[in-house]
């Protein structure tokens, strides 16, 4: 791809992003449907880290339309497993997922 290329398509991708007529018209609309479901692994930082993005979250917010992140949402998705529409949960299977995080959370605090 030649140069000219490259900086014309990167000129389309950041259009669309400055582009916040649909974001005005719809509001922030979730990229996953309501009926779906799956396993997800959700890793909650601690105050240190959620207070700094909370602060700068609601600074952003007050200069562009976004999501506030902050101690009640900040999260790092570890894992998500058999999302699928109409998701069918299966308890031996959250068992078992269950039991594995039990066992490796504490060596996830040793290191973080």
């Amino acid at each position: 791809m030649a140069f000219s290329d490259f900086t014309s398509k990167q000129q389309e991708v950041y259009d669309r992003f400055r582009n916040t007529s649909k974001l005005k018209k719809q509001g922030i609309v979730p990229s996953i449907s309501i009926q779906q479901g799956g396993y997800l692994i959700i890793y909650r930082h601690s105050p240190r880290i959620t207070d700094v993005l909370g602060e700068f979250s609601h600074r952003v917010s007050r200069i562009v339309l976004s999501i506030i992140c902050d101690s009640k949402n900040a999260h790092t998705t570890i894992f998500d497993f058999k999302v699928s529409d109409n998701f069918p949960p299966e308890s031996n299977l959250l068992k078992t997922i269950t039991r594995v995080v039990s066992t490796y959370l504490p060596l996830q605090k040793k290191y973080l």
